[in-house]
C-alpha cells in the first residue's frame, strides 16, 4: 500500500506542464519525465523504512532485459518488490481513465500489452504469470477501473499466458 502511495514521489521534480501535456512528449521532455524515478529515490532514500522504499522507487521502471531507466538493471540486479511495482504502474497507467493524452484500455486491452510486455523482456514473466493467476486485475478493476472498461477477459488470446501449474 505505502508503495502505491509514492512510487511517482518524484514527480514532484517534473513541471505539471509535462505531466497534463495531451501530445506525444519531445525527447527531451521524456529524459524530464524518466527522471521522477531516481528524484523519488533521492527523496526517500535517507528515510528509515522496514522495506528499502527509495531503491524499489528508483527501480520500477527498469526492464528485465536492461534496456530500462535509470540505470538499465536487468531482471537479476532488481528487487522483487520493484519488479512487482513495475507491473502494477504498468497497468495502472494503461487503465487510468485520468490522463489528457489517453483514454482508459479495457481488461482485454491492457492484458493484451502486458503479455507482449513479458513476452519482450520488458517485464518479469514469473510475477506476470502470478498477476493472471491471481486475477489481480480483475481486483483492480472492480475498484479503479469504470465499467465500460471491464470487459470478459479470453485469456487463451493473452499473449504469454500459461494456465497456473496444477497442483
Amino acid at each position: 500500500e505505502l508503495m502505491g502511495l509514492v512510487h511517482d514521489i518524484g514527480k514532484i521534480a517534473v513541471p505539471a506542464e509535462l505531466l497534463a501535456k495531451p501530445t506525444r512528449l519531445s525527447a527531451i521532455e521524456m529524459e524530464m519525465i524518466r527522471f521522477h524515478a531516481q528524484a523519488g529515490y533521492d527523496i526517500l532514500k535517507d528515510v528509515p523504512f522496514v522495506e528499502p522504499v527509495a531503491e524499489i522507487i528508483r527501480q520500477h521502471h527498469e526492464r528485465m532485459d536492461g534496456k530500462g531507466y535509470p540505470r538499465g538493471l536487468t531482471r537479476e540486479q532488481m528487487s522483487v518488490q520493484a519488479r512487482c511495482m513495475g507491473i502494477a504502474d504498468i497497468f495502472e497507467a494503461l487503465t487510468a481513465k485520468d490522463r489528457p493524452y489517453k483514454k482508459g484500455k479495457t481488461l482485454t486491452e491492457s492484458l493484451t500489452i502486458l503479455g507482449k510486455f513479458k513476452l519482450g523482456g520488458h517485464i518479469d514473466p514469473d510475477l506476470f504469470d502470478v498477476f493472471m493467476w491471481e486475477k489481480v486485475y480483475e481486483t483492480y478493476g472492480k475498484y479503479f477501473m469504470s465499467p465500460e472498461q471491464i470487459d470478459e477477459v479470453d485469456l487463451s488470446k493473452i499473449p504469454g499466458y500459461v494456465s497456473p501449474p496444477s497442483v
